[in-house]
């Protein structure tokens, strides 16, 4: 009879998935006035995001993305980011992480 617990315990050890801890880091977003209303976007995207769901910020109507930066983009607007609204978007799925904006004002 012990034998017989020690080869199914044996088998529930082999089969057994590792566990793992949910990884739940925000994605942090980190946008810094450079002058007359242009910008440095900078993302850092958690781990757990495959880079096919990587997330896109949506600037107002009047701003575009001039350069690519290794992590995010260089953005010109035609007036100050202050008061106006952004939005994230995951082009495959939502991500349950929260996120951090942090934005610098040249004043």
């Amino acid at each position: 009879m012990k034998f017989v617990r020690f080869l199914a315990s044996t088998v529930l050890l082999v089969f057994a998935l590792p566990a793992t801890a949910d990884d739940l880091r925000p994605l942090y977003v980190e946008i810094t006035e450079l002058g007359g209303y242009d910008y440095r976007v900078q993302i850092k995207t958690p781990p757990t995001v495959i880079p096919e769901n990587g997330p896109e910020l949506v600037y107002p109507v009047a701003c575009r993305a001039v350069q690519a930066l290794p992590r995010g983009n260089r953005v010109e607007c035609e007036s100050s980011l202050q008061n106006r609204e952004l939005a994230i978007r995951y082009p495959l799925r939502e991500v349950p992480n929260s996120t951090i904006v942090r934005i610098d004002f040249v004043d």
